[in-house]
């Protein structure tokens, strides 16, 4: 019978076995070596070629416990979540391969439980989530890829920086043309905050430091999760030339959405449960019928449909 993948936390040690025989019986091949994987897909090779004839009960990192039969002596050390394995190559007087894979779970404690830094919702209210629609949240690692996709997905689709991209605070500069010459305000994507403003030349020379006090956050009013898209200046700010030598403005700031949607994270919880909940033999159907309107119709990775159209929502008017 198959054995089964075993489930295991970070920081836990594995010690795959490997039995080699002939016919049944077990004998120990010539030469033996070990191959490792980790979840990021970096090899390791454990023991190259090695004679099985130097190995015993407490060799080192592999151990002969009985003829035919070895393992990784003290084992390993799974340090992040995702998919481990391990191969056992022998050859000689017992010619085999024997692999082994477990499945390391996602972990709290551990960078932020395999989630990507563009997620937008957590492993944990997604599991409360899934629970609440009776969806089975015993594969912690399966949920976790879903979430980084269909979050991918979705800022794909919205064309907006809900996370930002980066660690903030982070320093932009944007050029200035004709309408900003006009209208004195220069549009910046997404931004919760700014600290200072500058006016740099073509070269990077300052042309001016701008107090804050001069600089009007756009739109004016906004609901405590929308984000400033663009920035004003007020008569005491030097006239932004265009032409006679190009300027550009550097803000420095907190980028991003000042917090996630609830229309946003309902969205993703949706997406998640209906992504998690398909029936694998009929995928394709499935996925289907779940594309509705929007530059993701036909798409194999399109969005649920629901999910869609908050996305389409958010897509700035000017660019859609």
């Amino acid at each position: 019978m198959a054995l089964k993948i075993v489930h295991y936390d970070v920081g836990d040690i594995w010690t795959p076995q490997a039995t080699f025989s002939i016919n049944a019986v077990n004998t120990d091949p010539t030469n033996l070596t070990v191959r490792q994987q980790d979840s990021t897909g970096t090899e390791t090779v454990l023991l190259n070629n090695g004679l099985v004839s130097s190995l015993t009960g407490a060799s080192t990192p592999v151990a002969k416990t009985a003829t035919g039969i070895f393992k990784l002596n003290p084992g390993i050390t799974l340090a992040t979540s995702g998919y481990w394995f391990v191969k056992f190559e022998g050859t000689g007087a017992a010619t085999g391969t024997e692999q082994q894979e477990c499945i390391v779970d996602p972990d709290e404690f551990s960078t932020n439980a395999g989630i990507s830094t563009m997620a937008l919702v957590s492993l944990a209210e997604t599991k409360d989530w899934l629970r609440q629609q009776n969806v089975d949240t015993s594969s912690d690692l399966q949920i976790v890829q879903v979430i980084n996709d269909m979050s991918q997905r979705f800022l794909e689709e919205c064309e907006r920086e809900i996370v930002p991209y980066g660690t903030n605070p982070i320093v932009r500069t944007f050029d200035v043309d004709e309408e900003a010459v006009y209208n004195r305000e220069i549009r910046i994507g997404d931004l919760t905050s700014f600290t200072q403003v500058r006016i740099l030349d073509e070269l990077g020379n300052l042309v001016q430091t701008v107090n804050t006090s001069d600089v009007i956050s756009l739109p004016r009013v906004r609901r405590p999760w929308q984000p400033i898209r663009s920035l004003r200046f007020t008569q005491n700010v030097n006239r932004l030339w265009y032409g006679y030598y190009p300027l550009v403005v550097e803000v420095t700031g907190t980028w991003g959405f000042p917090s996630i949607p609830g229309t946003v994270r309902r969205a993703m919880f949706d997406a998640i449960a209906t992504t998690l909940d398909r029936d694998v033999e009929n995928y394709k159907e499935d996925l289907a019928a779940g594309v509705t309107s929007g530059s993701s119709a036909g798409k194999e990775d399109a969005l649920p449909g629901a999910a869609m159209d908050v996305a389409l929502f958010l897509r700035d008017e000017l660019i859609a």
